[in-house]
């Protein structure tokens, strides 16, 4: 609220929240920290890379990076080493050569990033999934399938995923709560997808719908090839009005 209205309160109450606050209103203190950062920031940010995991962990670290120019991941202790050495040597924490490009995140699914330990995949499986791709025998079904099933084994131990398919309605994968990353869950998921069938029409709003009753979820990856054609929801401004007050929080 007071980031919304402009207040000049906004930045030092998000750096008091980052110790105190988890969730939802972790991320959202983030976020604003992120507007307007600057050096004073950083051992706060620091120690939610000691404390957090998902979502905040990576979005503190992104956020780091981009302050000190420094290539370090999720590591609190070499952030903390870096930190301290240059305050023992009275210069700013950057890197020397103001080299601010972003650690690359190596966990991906069909080249999107995952930041979140706590990832809904939402994947159209309307009948055009039916269709080849260019260059490829794989259909587009096949291919989104075959990437999420090699990611699954790669995710973190701690890790929580869920699948939702969307045709004329939503097919998800669990009964409503996030799976742990266990190698026979991981097997069954992937028995699941594999013989999931592509048909129907593209109730996307549905399979969205779904993703976000998740408890905990952090992070959500839609995938579609085609504009919505069932469903309660279906021109697409509307479909993203409802996504950004639900991603709110």
């Amino acid at each position: 609220g007071l980031a919304d209205c402009g207040s000049t309160l906004a930045h030092v109450e998000s750096v008091r929240r980052l110790s105190i606050s988890r969730g939802a209103l972790l991320l959202e203190a983030i976020d604003t920290i992120a507007r307007d950062p600057c050096q004073e920031d950083i051992r706060y940010l620091i120690d939610v890379v000691g404390n957090s995991e998902g979502r905040a962990l990576h979005s503190a670290v992104s956020l780091l990076q981009d302050i000190t120019g420094y290539r370090i991941g999720a590591d609190a202790r070499s952030w903390r080493y870096f930190f301290l050495k240059h305050r023992t040597d009275g210069t700013e924490f950057r890197h020397p050569t103001n080299d601010q490009v972003a650690e690359e995140h190596t966990l991906s699914y069909m080249g999107i990033p995952l930041f979140g330990d706590k990832v809904v995949f939402v994947l159209d499986s309307s009948g055009s999934m039916n269709s080849g791709m260019f260059e490829t025998s794989n259909s587009r079904g096949k291919r989104a399938v075959g990437e999420l099933v090699q990611l699954l084994p790669k995710l973190p131990d701690t890790g929580q995923f869920d699948v939702v398919f969307f045709d004329d309605e939503a097919h998800r994968l669990s009964t409503g709560k996030l799976i742990h990353n266990e190698p026979s869950r991981i097997s069954d998921a992937t028995r699941w997808l594999e013989n999931h069938q592509f048909d129907g029409g593209t109730n996307l709003f549905g399979g969205l719908e779904e993703a976000f009753e998740s408890d905990g979820v952090e992070e959500i990856i839609l995938l579609t090839d085609g504009m919505p054609s069932v469903g309660s929801l279906q021109r697409p401004e509307r479909i993203l009005s409802w996504t950004q007050r639900r991603n709110r929080w």
